[in-house]
């Protein structure tokens, strides 16, 4: 008796079930007619932005098992076009197409490719609403929708991916402007990327964040006043890096402070002599830098005032032939005492070491290439630079790898 009563609830719950799907299903289906029917009405009065939204509540009903039909992707094709979302219309017809291949749709969506070219364009601006323009207007209805679709999309999300029909066009968002042009019938598509350079605030700020400049470049030492207790001019190859903080506020003006190592490093190119040092030149700084950047799109500029403190090694002596002339060898002149001791086939190797206190300036343009995350950019950047104190200048460049912040992107 007991399993009966069981076999007896196993199958109510059973035909509960089956009629639980069943009515699911039955649900889906009434919806599909539903929306189906609604878009008709809707087309037939030229609603067509009543007829996208029930065309993408049937997309959603698609991915329940529902079946779009032909009729009804000719439809969501006809409502994408007039509200100029040429890229979804040519999505749509070719799925009318692929279920019917009907000669006017296969035209359309040649007309669609000929007629219009794929772009990317996107600005990380935040603040400020990005626009598009055409040189020329087009004069075809569809072709100034997709225009002004492009538009909107722009200005509520700063993104749009689509088609647009054939110009010159210019973005401009922050401050920033980019041209570019679309082709009829053009494969490749156009991106273009704002990023901002802070115009259209009050002050605020843009971006914060590391700054960071690696790179070599030439030093050189340049010839000093007239003195006799010096070495003469020298030269060399080295490396420069340097780490700190950039602020950027709006209208792409920012400040950068950075500290960082500069060096320069020159082998000998004299003969050697027995039991006389030959030693090449050197010479090592820690430099503080700060300054202001500016920001013109991808450009980046920046300046500022150089401190300098190191070490440096040289060999022979300024004005070498003057010296001679007045202390030669085994001088008795008290102001020949630092050098006449010194043989002069000898002094071309005399040995300088000491300390090095200057100040300067510098000045550096680069361009950026490459985001890092969210928030940085890289670039190569060209820098260049004198620093000074009481007896020569040493003017340097440098080629160097840029890393620095950028307003944060929402990905």
């Amino acid at each position: 008796m007991r399993l009966t009563h069981m076999t007896l609830l196993g199958a109510l719950l059973g035909a509960t079930c089956v009629s639980s799907v069943a009515f699911a299903g039955d649900v889906e289906v009434a919806e599909h007619r539903r929306l189906s029917e609604e878009m008709e009405r809707l087309a037939q009065r030229n609603a067509w932005a009543g007829v996208e939204r029930s065309f993408k509540e049937l997309i959603v009903l698609q991915e329940s098992g529902e079946v779009i039909t032909y009729e009804e992707w000719h439809l969501g094709a006809q409502a994408a076009r007039a509200l100029g979302d040429m890229s979804a219309a040519r999505d749509r017809i070719a799925q009318a197409v692929r279920l019917e291949g009907k000669e006017e749709d296969i035209a359309w969506l040649e007309q669609i490719d000929k007629n219009y070219g794929p772009v990317n364009l996107r600005s990380v601006d935040k603040e400020s609403v990005p626009t598009l323009t055409i040189a020329a207007m087009p004069f075809a209805a569809d072709q100034r929708a997709a225009l002004e679709y492009a538009q909107k999309e722009l200005a509520e999300e700063r993104t749009f991916k689509g088609l647009l029909p054939p110009g010159q066009y210019t973005f401009e968002a922050g401050g920033v402007v980019e041209t570019f042009a679309v082709e009829a019938a053009q494969l490749e598509t156009v991106t273009v990327r704002l990023t901002p350079s802070g115009d259209g605030g009050s002050g605020a700020l843009s971006y914060v964040g590391p700054r960071i400049d690696i790179g070599a470049g030439f030093t050189s030492a340049g010839p000093a006043v007239p003195e006799k207790e010096m070495p003469p001019g020298f030269s060399g190859i080295g490396a420069r890096a340097g780490v700190g903080l950039e602020v950027g506020f709006k209208r792409g003006f920012g400040v950068m402070a950075e500290v960082g190592y500069h060096n320069l490093v020159s082998g000998s190119d004299r003969q050697d002599i027995a039991g006389v040092p030959n030693l090449a030149d050197s010479m090592h700084l820690g430099y503080g830098v700060l300054g202001p950047t500016f920001r013109l799109g991808n450009v980046w500029l920046s300046g500022g005032g150089v401190l300098a403190i190191g070490v440096a090694q040289a060999s022979g002596i300024n004005e070498l032939g003057q010296v001679n002339n007045q202390c030669p060898y085994g001088s008795e002149d008290p102001d020949c005492a630092w050098v006449s001791s010194v043989p002069e086939e000898h002094r071309e190797y005399y040995p300088w070491s000491g300390k090095l206190t200057t100040s300067g300036f510098q000045a550096s343009a680069g361009f950026a290439f490459m985001d890092i995350g969210s928030s940085l950019r890289m670039g190569v950047s060209g820098t260049g630079g004198m620093l000074l104190d009481d007896t020569r200048n040493y003017p340097w460049g440098q080629l160097a790898v840029t890393i620095a912040p950028v307003p944060a992107r929402s990905e």
